[in-house]
């Protein structure tokens, strides 16, 4: 089976504990003022319990109506991209594919309420919850990376997960305020919301204006996504 649902590390442990982690920023993205997910590659850091484990790189490219979230992230395979497609304007998932030298392998469609998933000629449809639209998440960066600009133009405290590791299925998060204590290096101006998966609780912390997550704590499973570098240059992935 090719794509996201193939076996990863850490991000195995990731999807298991809670499909998130924890991104540490460590340089502000170009235009964060003005726009919300700046155009640009983030290049980022997996730190399974204080180790180094693997990278993750996530392209981001705006148009007037769309935006697309493209990631290459290891362990993939060489020429394996994701894309997640948001609407400009209010930044609700669109669709996600799955790509491996140019084939595609894996789809999602989101519709409102239904979400599409179709591999190798198999279609299975999901159901969000009433007032929870969906956000598509695989075990990568990338499905975290999106989240606080995604509740923030639901304007709701519920999303749907169209989750795609290890079969497909439609989870609950529930997003709250947090009172977590800020960690070392997050910067000053950044806001705290903790969101919850299936018992697990998490708390992103992102620019309140760009909603650039720049730090994302998963304690429970000691995993954290630290962003190592940004340019305003959308790169080309394998």
């Amino acid at each position: 089976m090719a794509g996201t649902i193939r076996t990863k590390l850490p991000q195995l442990r990731v999807a298991r504990g809670f499909l998130a982690a924890a991104l540490l920023v460590t340089c502000e993205p170009a235009g964060a003022a003005n726009a919300i997910l700046p155009n640009g590659t983030y290049q980022y850091a997996i730190i399974d319990s204080g180790q180094a484990a693997s990278t993750s790189r996530i392209v981001v490219t705006r148009s007037a109506s769309k935006i697309v979230i493209s990631e290459h992230s290891e362990p993939m395979e060489p020429a394996e991209v994701t894309r997640r497609t948001l609407d400009a304007a209010t930044f609700a998932a669109l669709s996600f594919a799955d790509e491996v030298d140019g084939r595609t392998f894996t789809t999602v469609t989101v519709n409102g309420a239904k979400a599409v998933v179709k591999l190798d000629g198999r279609q299975t449809t999901l159901s969000a919850a009433p007032g929870a639209p969906f956000a598509v998440v695989d075990a990568n960066a990338a499905s975290f990376f999106q989240l606080p600009a995604v509740l923030h133009g639901a304007s709701t405290s519920r999303l749907t997960l169209a989750n795609l590791f290890l079969g497909y299925s439609a989870m609950p998060l529930s997003a709250s305020s947090s009172t977590t204590p800020r960690p070392a290096g997050v910067p000053a101006r950044d806001v705290a919301r903790d969101v919850t998966v299936d018992g697990k609780r998490g708390t992103l912390w992102f620019d309140p204006q760009s909603y650039v997550l720049d730090r994302f704590d998963l304690p429970s499973q000691r995993l954290a996504f630290v962003l190592k570098s940004y340019v305003d240059v959308v790169e080309s992935l394998p």
